[in-house]
């Protein structure tokens, strides 16, 4: 098969799927449930599209957040494409965005994965199922507010940038849950705040406050709105963009005017 050939077929493919999972009925919120965050990150690797993941935020009462998120990737391999899907769901706190429960189902490659993080008072388990084999571990909680960060889930990092509304500081460690298919790692990143920039966004120039974040194996420049929202990440190294889709805006409909005899 050509390069060409598998251009194609793989931009017929990923149209497809992507126009299917536009179209897949959202999950209703419960009755009062009042909307925090809500939209679509789209996914490109050097301007090439290769995911979209839509999310809601939304809190109903108490002092938790919960999150729903389903996303789909598209990893070209040799002469074909794989394509993965999740779906998530976790609870943060109200305040701080900590992270208090976690739970998503992944399916690729023909094999289905759940995990499941709890967070108690001193320590948290992670359960972990693959096909028909599972485990779970309990761990001492490090110490501070807990994020996550789960491969390829941006909205966890949109978490992390609502936190940082209105907190100033040069730098700040971030501590973070890296969730793999093999076992979990708790890491400390870092966040650097860069100051104002003005970006291209949604058609139009945009304020916005400039970001890293990471750790020695990886860093990513972010790009947040004045009301804590990530507007935009990118990965230099690897030419990966995430952007937040800017919302449909209505055109004013034309009036005719009917001509008089």
């Amino acid at each position: 098969m050509s390069l060409r050939r598998l251009s194609a077929g793989w931009t017929a493919l990923a149209t497809a799927l992507l126009l299917a999972l536009l179209h897949t009925p959202a999950r209703a919120l419960p009755p009062g449930a009042a909307v925090v965050d809500s939209g679509q990150f789209t996914v490109t690797v050097a301007g090439r599209l290769v995911g979209k993941e839509h999310f809601t935020l939304f809190k109903t009462g108490g002092d938790s957040l919960t999150a729903l998120v389903n996303l789909v990737q598209f990893h070209p391999v040799d002469q074909r494409i794989d394509t993965l899907m999740k779906s998530v769901q976790f609870a943060v706190d109200g305040f701080d965005y900590a992270l208090h429960s976690y739970n998503s189902v992944q399916m690729f490659r023909g094999q289905r994965m759940t995990r499941s993080i709890l967070i108690n008072d001193t320590t948290y388990t992670s359960y972990r199922e693959m096909g028909s084999k599972g485990e779970g571990n309990t761990f001492m909680l490090p110490p501070g507010r807990l994020y996550v960060l789960d491969p390829p889930v941006f909205t966890n990092l949109d978490v992390v940038c609502l936190n940082l509304k209105n907190r100033m500081f040069h730098t700040r460690p971030v501590t973070m849950l890296m969730m793999t298919t093999t076992r979990d790692t708790v890491i400390t990143a870092t966040v650097t705040d860069l100051g104002r920039d003005t970006i291209r966004w949604a058609g139009r120039p945009v304020a916005a406050r400039h970001m890293t974040l990471g750790d020695a194996n990886a860093s990513y420049d972010v790009w947040l709105h004045d009301d804590g929202r990530m507007l935009r990440l990118e990965h230099g190294p690897s030419r990966l963009r995430v952007e937040r889709t800017n919302p449909a805006v209505s055109r004013p409909v034309a009036r005719r005017t009917r001509a008089r005899g």
